[in-house]
């Protein structure tokens, strides 16, 4: 199981370097250009996604601070720099797990304040697909505003590196 969750922590880093690629490259115009999705512009669904995992980081450390700080970066830039150092301490999480770490059950409350209990593999396995997810979604938006020669982000892509 740890080397599944290794390469899936290390396949989102790969992808998310990929979009964060063109996402350096958009003007403010591009990035809060509003489109129908499950996040209304580029930006909202990269403060999503990148705020889902520092909370979800939050929440394995035991602090139970809600906050999304990605929505408190002003610019495109420094969201990047903020997701992607998200994704790499996912990554260096499991690197660093045994066997009974990625099993501890992690207990905390939903943005609802709703207790729960989930082991730690669990919890990775829900992030990195919840990434692949709005990644899936910004693929789209990107081609929406003129990004049309994207490379894949398919995990048999990673793979086949």
């Amino acid at each position: 199981m740890k080397q599944i969750l290794e390469e899936y922590t290390q396949y989102n880093v790969w992808a998310n370097e990929i979009i964060i690629s063109f996402l350096i490259k958009l003007s403010s115009e591009q990035i809060n250009k509003e489109q129908l999705s499950s996040f209304t512009s580029i930006r909202k669904t990269v403060e999503h996604t990148a705020g889902a995992e520092h909370i979800w980081l939050k929440r394995i450390k035991g602090i139970s601070d809600q906050e999304n700080k990605a929505a408190s970066l002003e610019n495109i830039s420094s969201l990047s720099e903020f997701w992607i150092d998200q994704s790499n301490q996912f990554a260096e999480i499991i690197k660093q797990a045994d066997g009974n770490r990625l099993m501890e059950i992690i207990v905390y409350k939903n943005l609802k304040g709703i207790p729960f209990e989930t082991a730690l593999y669990k919890i990775v396995m829900h992030v990195m697909n919840h990434n692949t997810y709005h990644r899936g979604q910004l693929v789209t938006m990107l081609r929406a505003v003129g990004f049309t020669d994207l490379s894949s982000t398919d995990l048999i892509s990673f793979y086949r590196l």
